[in-house]
């Protein structure tokens, strides 16, 4: 009898074990990567850029890399890439209907392109990308912030 009771006590134990394990499970960076590239999608801002923006791509690669490209619609094309270990600080300027999220780097890390161009296409480096967003809550706002950490130190982050 003890035996019984001790093996539905053990197995109550591993039963809470596991449920409170699957509520805590954490995300791979991978997984982090495109939660992050889905996140600023979801929340862009197409109207924050002024110029006619026909349309534009965010990706978030599994090696690191955030690539930004506009296509305006007088075919002018911007395009700007960033690892995100080069990232410094991220900083959100604005307030929840819109704002700009701004990831900043020490030195000239953003790879910034033009092409069809009325100026001829440029190739130059910045310290800076900029992300109009909208419609964000803080909540939003911390977790772009502490995914872009988790990312750039390669852990895990929880749910």
């Amino acid at each position: 009898m003890k035996n019984k009771t001790l093996r539905l006590k053990n197995c109550a134990i591993l039963s809470v074990f596991v449920v409170f394990m699957s509520f805590t499970y954490p995300f791979k960076v991978n997984d982090q990567m495109v939660i992050l590239q889905s996140t600023l999608n979801k929340f862009h801002d197409a109207a924050g850029i002024s110029g006619g923006l026909k349309r534009f791509e965010l990706e978030v690669t599994n090696t690191g890399l955030i690539r930004y490209r506009k296509t305006y619609s007088n075919n002018k094309i911007e395009f700007m890439a960033l690892h995100i270990s080069k990232i410094k600080e991220v900083l959100y300027l604005g307030n929840v209907q819109s704002g700009k999220l701004l990831f900043t780097t020490i030195n000239d890390d953003v790879i910034v392109q033009t092409f069809n161009d009325k100026k001829g296409d440029i190739d130059s480096m910045a310290n800076s990308l900029v992300i109009p967003l909208k419609s964000l809550d803080v909540d939003d706002i911390n977790s772009i912030c502490e995914r872009v950490e988790a990312i750039k130190k390669g852990t895990t982050f929880k749910k």
